[in-house]
């Protein structure tokens, strides 16, 4: 049998898709705070305040442009999130070269959720695919998608705006779909069935 790929519309990817605009906030809101730290105006060249205002006024911009302007340029939405985390990579450098531990160790945290964030994003890049094939299905997730045996599906339920994945331990995937099943898709996912699950 040929593989079958269904655009669907998962649950997790839609919660990280909608807190885009709550993250870019609160990154501006910690780059500004880093900016205004007695520290860096002290003992540095006022690049490091500059460079963090700047970053700091063109994610906000981001902000304001709202959710359609995300969605569409997707792309620009992945730079801002690495730019977040190259920022605060920096700064977690600066302030650990002038020993202040705890603070640096916070910003390198902060870099490496926002690193974790930009990794998720950029797997929000690809569709939302469910994809059928003779081993099995294949469910997008997030961090990593995962494949669902055969062996392990007890039965698979098509309606018209959603399909259910219900698993021999008793677990309902319910996923809304982008678009109406076709006739010939709902053909073949009980193809799909009727040859596999026993």
């Amino acid at each position: 049998m040929n593989p079958l790929s269904i655009a669907i519309i998962h649950p997790a990817f839609e919660r990280l898709k909608n807190s885009g605009g709550w993250l870019h906030l609160l990154a501006v809101i910690i780059i500004t705070a880093n900016a205004l730290t007695p520290y860096p105006q002290q003992n540095s060249s006022g690049i490091y305040f500059w460079c963090q205002i700047i970053v700091a006024a063109d994610i906000f911009i981001l902000v304001l442009a709202g959710k359609i302007f995300t969605e569409e340029l997707r792309s620009l939405n992945l730079i801002f999130r690495l730019l977040e985390a190259i920022v605060f990579t920096m700064a977690g450098l600066i302030l650990l070269q002038g020993n202040e531990l705890t603070t640096g160790i916070l910003q390198w945290l902060l870099a490496t959720g926002y690193f974790y964030l930009y990794y998720c994003e950029k797997k929000l890049s690809s569709n939302e695919i469910l994809s059928f094939f003779n081993l099995g299905i294949f469910v997008p997730n997030l961090p990593n998608g995962k494949m669902i045996y055969w062996i392990h599906i007890d039965r698979v339920d098509t309606e018209e705006d959603c399909i259910s994945i219900i698993t021999s331990n008793g677990k309902t995937l319910r996923y809304p779909l982008q678009k109406h099943l076709q006739a010939r898709e709902v053909g073949e996912i009980h193809e799909f069935c009727r040859h596999y699950i026993s």
